[in-house]
């Protein structure tokens, strides 16, 4: 099997699609000859694309090196800016596929409604501070746990003492 670069594209803060090929600059001139078309059907039906919001991401692993020169994609002669990670549906993804920025951002809010949650938690009864961290703690940890909860152990620790 082929290592596969992959792009994703997110114009004005939506994903609109993905590209993927073995050969990295076949996928820059793919990606470029769709934008291409894309903003001409946009053009066409009298929509405009707010391209200060538009970035892509390009999937690949650590080790795999390409030439940045090169990723140069546009559209409407505007170069899109090329990110390391995107929101998407409340979860960060990250290039290499790893959930570290959807971690350290879950590890942050966390650790605030913890703070809040450690200097009520002796003027207010258990049960209310069990119902406040079912409110504010819990859905963090629940929500997509099944995407980003993959991997290593070692990986979970900001998150696990939070939880604690």
């Amino acid at each position: 099997m082929f290592p596969t670069f992959c792009i994703l594209f997110y114009l004005q803060m939506t994903q609109i699609f993905f590209l993927s090929d073995s050969c990295f600059p076949n996928l820059i001139a793919t990606a470029n000859r769709e934008l291409e078309s894309l903003s001409k059907w946009f053009l066409v039906n009298r929509l405009s694309i707010n391209l200060t919001k538009s970035n892509f991401i390009l999937f690949c692993t650590p080790k795999m090196k390409y030439d940045v020169a090169i990723a140069n994609i546009k559209i409407n002669h505007f170069s899109l800016e090329q990110v390391q990670f995107a929101k998407f549906l409340g979860v960060y993804i990250y290039e290499h596929l790893s959930w570290y920025k959807h971690i350290q951002v879950t590890s942050s809010k966390i650790s605030k409604t913890n703070g809040i949650l450690n200097k009520l938690h002796r003027s207010l009864p258990t049960f209310i501070i069990l119902q406040l961290y079912n409110s504010l703690i819990l859905p963090y940890l629940t929500y997509c746990n099944c995407v980003w909860s993959t991997g290593s152990e070692n990986k979970f620790k900001s998150l696990i003492s939070c939880q604690k």
